[in-house]
């Protein structure tokens, strides 16, 4: 499926995006943008903001423009399927954009809790 919250290159393309595109969209741009912070926060990264900037900025450019759209047709088209997928997405992006606040890393690094990832997971139950 050609799915038009994936393309960037122009304007919205409004008129062609339907509810069940934006599921497989906001998953991929959450993944990606998944990846991006994985690869920034490693302890190989350079700590330099021009390389942080780099990695980062295109991601989550592209998560925020196709979540703005999802926004925006949710609030003039409202319909039925829209309203039936918006909630859980606003919520996996809260939980997203949650999770790079400063004060809230902060918050768990002094409770002792220490995020992890899939690939944590993975390897520790491979290695069991």
């Amino acid at each position: 499926m050609n799915n038009p919250l994936l393309s960037f290159d122009e304007l919205p393309h409004f008129d062609r995006i339907s509810p069940a595109h934006v599921a497989p969209a906001i998953d991929e741009l959450l993944t990606h943008a998944n990846a991006a912070l994985q690869a920034v926060t490693a302890d190989a990264f350079p700590a330099q903001w021009g390389e942080i900037a780099r990695v980062l900025d295109v991601s989550l450019e592209k998560l925020g423009r196709a979540w703005g759209v999802v926004s925006h047709l949710n609030s003039v088209v409202d319909t039925p399927e829209l309203r039936a997928i918006t909630p859980d997405w606003r919520g996996r992006v809260a939980d997203y954009e949650a999770f790079r606040q400063d004060d809230l890393r902060e918050t768990m690094r002094n409770l002792g809790i220490h995020a992890i990832g899939y690939r944590t997971i993975r390897d520790l139950i491979r290695n069991n």
